[in-house]
């Protein structure tokens, strides 16, 4: 049986969101939170992170509008495809030259490792 507060909970899951969106560690998220309660004061900090929640709604949207009107997604596994056919062609002739015989000593340059001059 896991304590309160402990376990899978809501506020866990969100600042791994947090975290992962933002870089921000827990700290740094407690210290945000409390700048914004003395500033604000706590009366205004749930409407105002209901708007913060609407307007990072409608970015989202926008940016699947835009993804969608332009094509980026499909643009983005054309790049993808033709990037794996690239690793799988080095790859290929990586193995090919591992498994390929070496060929006789070409031995030292014929200026004797001297450079001109």
């Amino acid at each position: 049986m896991t304590r309160p507060g402990t376990g899978d909970g809501l506020g866990e899951r969100s600042c791994a969101i947090i975290r992962a969106m933002f870089g921000l560690g827990f700290w740094e998220i407690v210290v945000i939170v409390l700048l914004l309660l003395l500033v604000v004061g706590p009366s205004r900090v749930g409407p105002l992170a209901r708007s913060l929640g609407r307007a990072m709604r409608e970015i989202r949207k926008g940016l699947d509008e835009f993804r969608e009107t332009f094509g980026v997604e499909d643009g983005i596994r054309d790049i993808e495809a033709v990037k794996s056919e690239i690793v799988e062609t080095i790859e290929a002739e990586a193995d090919g030259a591992v498994t390929a015989k070496p060929g006789p000593d070409p031995g030292p340059p014929e200026d004797g490792g001297r450079g001109h001059g």
